[in-house]
């Protein structure tokens, strides 16, 4: 809307001019008739934008398709291959749960924990599904894995049922670029508290540095990725936190100025989190975001009064 506010102002000011200065009643003619344009100009401009943004939509909802069936793909291998030693591994589980009933009915209680506990390990914590529903636990279980491999602890904890009325491609997109921003702030945060605590040991020496970088790390969470996932009165809520780094510290305070009170800008945590945003609109929710604490906090809400049919109708 500034766009046209801008040519209609300079037309005004032409026009003035030519009064002002007497100049050839032309000019008039020529901003009258930029003036007569700037409207249907404004208005195609409108539509260029809003398709574009439409294009953007659909352009991520393919890519997000694509990276589930890619994921979907890779943990279904996974468990292909992994599949004799899960055999394995569950006739031994049962062994041992066996071995424990008989100690438990033979009153001998050390010896079942004992086996209860071989069991526990025998299952690790790879045997325990992300949530009910199968799509998300790909997604989950692949992010999980992509957190292990940067270093960062995930801590998931998904309560997502098998039929909850919202399209599976939908679901990922949320949880895959929940995780996906709150990683690489984790990454940032860790490569953040790296550098200031080289910076303090360069500038102090002996045991003023070492306390010094002890107290920083003891004022700063540990590096890590909580995503939890609860339905409750007609609502998914899908919460990401994450440890805010020196750098986004940074930006936060010189993003928050008159707006302090305000919630923090969806786009300045990334792409990832307006595509968040507009897939919780179309559920009737929204993404809210907040940072206290030291800790940057993004929780979609998605509506689950409709069903995915009604809903793709609606689209």
């Amino acid at each position: 809307m500034l766009f046209p506010a801008s040519l209609l102002i300079v037309a005004v000011v032409g026009i003035g001019w030519t009064f002002f200065y007497r100049l050839s009643p032309w000019l008039t003619v020529v901003f009258v008739v930029l003036m007569a344009l700037c409207v249907p100009l404004s208005l195609r401009l409108r539509g260029e934008v809003r398709r574009t943004c439409e294009m953007e939509s659909v352009r991520e909802r393919v890519r997000a398709l694509e990276e589930q069936e890619r994921i979907s793909a890779a943990y279904q291998e996974k468990l292909l291959a992994d599949e004799e030693g899960i055999r394995m591994a569950r006739h031994r589980v049962a062994e041992e749960v066996a071995e424990a009933r008989a100690m438990i009915a033979a009153r001998d209680g050390g010896g079942a924990s004992r086996r209860l506990s071989r069991a526990l390990e025998l299952m690790g914590d790879g045997a325990y599904r992300q949530c009910d529903h199968p799509s998300a636990d790909a997604m989950a279980s692949m992010k999980a894995q992509a957190c292990r491999d940067a270093g960062i602890d995930p801590q998931f904890a998904l309560e997502i049922s098998r039929d909850v009325p919202v399209s599976a491609v939908d679901l990922c997109a949320v949880l895959g670029n929940l995780v996906d921003n709150a990683l690489a702030a984790a990454v940032r945060a860790r490569e953040g508290r790296s550098a200031v605590e080289g910076a303090g040991a360069g500038s102090e020496s002996g045991s003023v540095a070492t306390a010094a970088a002890e107290s920083r790390s003891g004022d700063e969470p540990a590096p890590y990725v909580r995503l939890t996932a609860e339905q409750r009165d007609g609502y998914l809520v899908i919460t990401a936190q994450n440890p805010v780094g020196p750098v986004d510290a940074a930006a936060f305070g010189k993003s928050s100025g008159l707006r302090r009170r305000r919630p923090r800008s969806v786009a300045s945590h990334g792409w990832g989190l307006s595509i968040v945003s507009s897939v919780a609109a179309r559920y009737g929710g929204a993404l809210v975001t907040d940072v206290r604490g030291g800790v940057f906090r993004a929780t979609a809400v998605l509506g689950l009064e409709s069903t995915v049919g009604e809903r793709e109708g609606v689209r």
